[in-house]
C-alpha cells in the first residue's frame, strides 16, 4: 500500500516537473518561433503552393524530427548540470529516472507541437493524417531518446548526432537489402508510408512492409533509450560544472 503511494507521488511529482520545463521551453522565443514557423510554412506549402504530400511529408518526418529532437533531447540534464539548477529536481523525494523521463518528455514537447500540426496539414485523408502523425510522434519519441541517452555519456552529442542523421542515416537508407533497416527513418518511412529511393533503381526495397511491425520497433527504441538513460542517471553522480 505504501509502495504503490509512493510509486503514484512519484509520478504526480515527474508530471508536474514535466509541465514546468515544458512550459519553461515554451517561453522561450526561440522555441516559440520553431513551433509557430513550422506548421505555418508547412500550410503555406500546401495550400498556397500545393507542394505535394510526399514532399512536405519527406521534409517534416526525415529531417525536421531528427534535427528539432536533437536540439531539444541532446542535451536533457545538460543545460541544467551547467546552469547549476539540477539540484532543485534531484533533491525531491522523487525518483531519478522519473524526473529524466519527465525531462526528456518536455524537451520533445516542442518538436511535437511544431511537427503533428505540419503533418497533419500534409495528410490526404484521415487515415493518411493517423499514419503520418503516428510516424512524428514515435519519430519523436525514438529520436529524442536516442540523442537523450548521448547527451548523458557524451559531453557533445550534437556532433554524433548530425553525424548519424546526414552520415549513418542518410548513407546506410540508400544501400538495398536489410541494412537500411538499421535506420530510424526506415522505420518512420514505413509508418508514414513514404516513398524510399535508393541509389540503386531496380534493387529490392528494404521496407518491412508492415506499418505495424515499424512502430513497434520505433517503441522499442523510445523505451530502451528511457531505460537505459534512466538507469545510467540513478547510479551516476552527475557534477555541477563551477
Amino acid at each position: 500500500m505504501v509502495a504503490s503511494t509512493r510509486k503514484r507521488s512519484g509520478w504526480s511529482g515527474a508530471g508536474f516537473w514535466a509541465r514546468f520545463h515544458l512550459g519553461r521551453n515554451l517561453r522561450r522565443r526561440g522555441t516559440l518561433i520553431w513551433v509557430i514557423a513550422v506548421p505555418l510554412i508547412v500550410a503555406v506549402m500546401r495550400l498556397a503552393f500545393g507542394v505535394p504530400r510526399e514532399a512536405v511529408g519527406q521534409l517534416v518526418l526525415m529531417y525536421l524530427v531528427p534535427l528539432m529532437s536533437l536540439a531539444f533531447g541532446g542535451g536533457v540534464l545538460r543545460e541544467e548540470v551547467e546552469d547549476q539548477t539540477l539540484t532543485y529536481g534531484f533533491t525531491r523525494p522523487l525518483d531519478r529516472a522519473a524526473l529524466y523521463t519527465a525531462r526528456l518528455a518536455a524537451a520533445a514537447g516542442p518538436v511535437l507541437l511544431a511537427t503533428v500540426p505540419a503533418v497533419a496539414f500534409a495528410a490526404s485523408g484521415p487515415l493518411d493524417a493517423a499514419r503520418l502523425i503516428a510516424a512524428a510522434v514515435l519519430g519523436t519519441a525514438a529520436h529524442a531518446a536516442l540523442f537523450g541517452l548521448w547527451g548523458l555519456l557524451l559531453r557533445r552529442p550534437s556532433w554524433l548526432g548530425l553525424a548519424y542523421v546526414f552520415l549513418w542515416e542518410q548513407s546506410i537508407e540508400q544501400v538495398p537489402g536489410w541494412l537500411s533497416s538499421l535506420t530510424l527513418r526506415a522505420h518512420i518511412r514505413e509508418l508514414a508510408s513514404l516513398e524510399h529511393r535508393t541509389l540503386f533503381p531496380g534493387a529490392p526495397s528494404a521496407g518491412t512492409d508492415s506499418w505495424w511491425i515499424s512502430a513497434l520497433i520505433l517503441m522499442a527504441v523510445a523505451g530502451v533509450g528511457v531505460a537505459v538513460a534512466g538507469a545510467l542517471v540513478r547510479r551516476r553522480e552527475l557534477v555541477m560544472t563551477r
